[in-house]
């Protein structure tokens, strides 16, 4: 779920949840779609996938999430965060056939709960599906309070990441979890604020205890406390009362933890699967409002090794592999590439690239980045993270190759630049990036500039890039002062 007001760089809020509606009510066989749920998830794929990218569950997760619904049959299934309605629909459907009474779906932006409700009635659902708009803690109380719901059978958490906890000690102290009844299912987790939600729902009585007390939680409010501080209240007074309650640490959890190829792994490249890691752990500085979904592939060999007899020769594919490789770590750099740094692992086998991406899906088509260093630098420098254009939407890529004597003498380092590009071209639509010529924009600084003037003018790189950003550092061929200066050098 997504905050009320779209934020620089998001991936929603942009108008893309209205273009989804029309285009599905653009079809021209409308009709068919009536009643039909999964004609219309087909469809929210398909324009996740040929327009925008989406926030949605996707069908890898979904289907296990449906599974659960089929095995426990709940009656009653309620959702934090349900953004265009992808979710609700899916398991609306799935509780329908498992006999259930009622999907109740907390969505706190009225625009996106206005998309969804109307999916949802084009879906047939709206005899079970219920939106309720509000943040998700207020509609939960005052669910208990109505009379909706005296417990929770099958409770999803998809909403903020930072409100899982409070959230999830709220629904304990309001007693909507029965022992041996209830199970909760949770989205991204592993990250972030998710990693404080997962370690206490494994701790024992007396950490949770204490989680508690460290938090500064409220333990002063009982159920029927919390049931009268939202009668008759405005949203934003009843919101504050029932604000940071403290859970019921007597509570014991099974828990279970699925890793799924859709986020940072399931990256099926030409040589081989490859596996990522999130980018970041807890809240990085910048105005990153996405880095919670950032995932980054370090080391990845975009051709075989250099050392030896390769040394002084053109960049050959690399090996394939069949083991999933997992790309958590930079991959070495040329020896002459740091001018004596230390801080990286330094051997000629350098040809290797990093990727970070948003993207939940292969099929995400977001535009990228090829990003070319200065000299005396590496692609793993800290100045080169590629979090703040992947926040943006970018599938950002970054690349080691042979430098100085090595990589200048017989022009071998510019033919790891091309190798490099072609293998992002090859490749990158695993990763949610678009491999069309229209969407990779090639960028350098400095000697990284004069490589990407390489790439626009080089014959080998034709109809691979869109575009290219020369940040400075070269001069034209024709320029009259490149001549003077060749030979003063």
């Amino acid at each position: 779920m997504a905050s009320d007001v779209p934020q620089p760089g998001a991936i929603h809020g942009d108008n893309r949840e209205q273009e989804l509606l029309d285009y599905i009510f653009d079809q021209p066989n409308l009709d068919n779609f009536r009643g039909q749920p999964g004609k219309i998830l087909a469809t929210i794929d398909d324009f996740a996938r040929t327009k925008h990218h989406l926030m949605n569950i996707g069908a890898t997760k979904g289907d296990l999430i449906s599974s659960l619904i089929a095995k426990h049959r709940p009656s009653v299934m309620v959702e934090l965060g349900g953004y265009v309605g992808y979710s609700a629909i899916r398991f609306g459907d799935a509780l329908r056939r498992a006999g259930g009474k009622q999907y109740l779906s907390l969505e706190i932006n009225s625009e996106y709960a206005a998309v969804a409700g109307k999916l949802v009635e084009l879906a047939g659902l709206n005899n079970i599906v219920r939106i309720i708009v509000a943040p998700a803690h207020l509609s939960l109380t005052r669910l208990l309070h109505d009379n909706v719901i005296d417990h929770i059978e099958l409770l999803f958490f998809d909403h903020f990441k930072d409100r899982y906890l409070p959230d999830l000690w709220l629904v304990e102290r309001l007693g909507l979890l029965k022992p041996g009844v209830s199970t909760i299912v949770a989205d991204n987790v592993g990250r972030g604020p998710t990693l404080d939600y997962v370690a206490y729902l494994q701790a024992d009585t007396a950490d949770k205890r204490k989680k508690i007390e460290q938090s500064g939680a409220r333990n002063d409010l009982n159920r029927t406390e919390l049931l009268q501080a939202v009668q008759g209240k405005s949203e934003e007074a009843a919101v504050t009362a029932i604000e940071n309650v403290a859970g019921d640490p007597s509570l014991k959890y099974e828990t279970e933890v699925h890793e799924f190829t859709g986020r940072h792994p399931g990256h099926k490249t030409s040589y081989g699967p490859v596996q990522g890691r999130p980018a970041f752990n807890s809240t990085p500085s910048g105005n990153l409002t996405n880095w919670e979904n950032i995932t980054v592939w370090k080391g990845i060999p975009s051709a075989a090794s250099t050392a030896g007899q390769n040394r002084f020769r053109f960049p050959e594919p690399a090996e394939s592999w069949s083991q999933t490789l997992l790309a958590k770590d930079f991959g070495a750099v040329y020896p002459s590439a740091t001018s004596g740094n230390n801080d990286y692992t330094i051997n000629e086998d350098c040809l290797n690239l990093k990727i970070w991406s948003v993207a939940d899906s292969s099929d995400a088509k977001l535009p990228v980045v090829m990003w070319s260093y200065p000299a005396e630098s590496t692609a793993a420098d800290v100045l080169f993270d590629g979090g703040g254009m992947a926040d943006k939407g970018i599938v950002y890529v970054n690349y080691n190759y042979r430098t100085g004597s090595f990589g200048c003498s017989g022009n071998w380092g510019m033919l790891d630049q091309f190798a490099a590009l072609k293998w992002i071209h090859a490749n990158i639509a695993a990763f949610g990036g678009d491999p069309d010529h229209t969407s990779i924009t090639v960028m350098g600084e400095s000697a990284g500039s004069a490589a990407t003037c390489h790439i626009v003018n080089s014959p080998l790189t034709k109809g691979l890039i869109v575009g290219a950003i020369i940040e400075s550092g070269v001069r034209d061929p024709h320029d009259p002062l490149a001549t003077s200066l060749a030979e003063g050098y």
